[in-house]
């Protein structure tokens, strides 16, 4: 993920893929000229000791947020999502969270983080998803979440149910890969889900609106849901992975459909109107 700073400098968080293990992350600051910044961090970048970092947010007061996932904690067989934040200069801030790293355990599940964003209050707003046992598959598969957390890296009891909120919208295979906020502070959640009926397999993409409290919106699109579905059929896949809202609260965004059974792409944009 990157952010592009009011000053010009570009920030830039990512994994690193050592032996075909990826072990550790980083952030790298690049400056109007394309070159590595060096007051940032050492020589511009700063090594992140984390497994995976996907997401990457920036505060009114220029402090960077990562989000992503450790992996088997403490011996345990389960990753954990985290967010960490750090000083425009490139150090740890120690002030938020555990010394610098907010854990957000969910009991005997993975979870991961893939999209993060900073609220006008300063609150930061997660997503990504919690990966279940379900009737049918024989592995765990993810189901969208997103958290809230206070400007000190703890959950927003206030929000959702205990500062996360589930989003269940299908049996089967769903994820989060994008948030963004309206003029009103309610949050847009972007990701895919499993719409395969019986004898097909297929996915769509979805955009949820949920209010300033952690609940669904029901006025926005079909009592609170979009779900885009551009190409239908067996083997038939719709992803957006990014998508923005406008001055006036529409919505911008990309989109690729897959027909897996003959191997044809294509990509689209579109708006949507504010209300979905």
């Amino acid at each position: 993920d990157a952010v592009l700073a009011d000053n010009g400098m570009l920030y830039i968080a990512g994994h690193i893929n050592a032996g075909g293990v990826i072990n550790k992350s980083f952030i790298l600051c690049v400056d109007e000229n394309g070159f590595a910044y060096s007051g940032f961090g050492e020589d511009g970048y700063v090594i992140v000791e984390a497994d995976e970092i996907r997401a990457m947010a920036m505060d009114a007061e220029g402090n960077i947020y990562i989000g992503g996932a450790e992996y088997y904690v403490n011996g345990s067989k389960y990753d954990v999502a985290i967010v960490q934040r750090y000083t425009i200069d490139g150090q740890l801030d120690t002030s938020f969270g555990d010394n610098g790293t907010s854990w957000i355990f969910e009991d005997d599940k993975s979870n991961y983080i893939y999209a993060l964003e900073v609220d006008e209050n300063n609150k930061v707003m997660v997503g990504g998803g919690v990966y279940y046992q379900k009737e049918g598959f024989s592995w765990d598969v993810p189901t969208p979440k997103v958290y809230r957390l206070n400007n000190d890296g703890n959950l927003d009891d206030s929000y959702g149910n205990n500062g996360g909120f589930q989003l269940d919208i299908c049996e089967g295979n769903a994820d989060t890969y994008a948030i963004e906020f309206q003029s009103d502070g309610k949050c847009l959640v972007l990701g895919w889900m499993d719409i395969s009926t019986e004898g097909s397999f297929s996915t769509g993409t979805y955009i949820i609106r949920l209010t300033t409290d952690g609940e669904i919106d029901t006025s926005f699109g079909d009592n609170g849901l979009v779900l885009m579905e551009i190409l239908q059929g067996d083997q038939c896949h719709n992803y957006s992975r990014e998508f923005v809202v406008a001055h006036d609260d529409q919505i911008f965004g990309t989109l690729y459909t897959q027909d897996a059974a003959n191997g044809n792409y294509r990509a689209y944009a579109y708006n949507l109107n504010p209300d979905g």
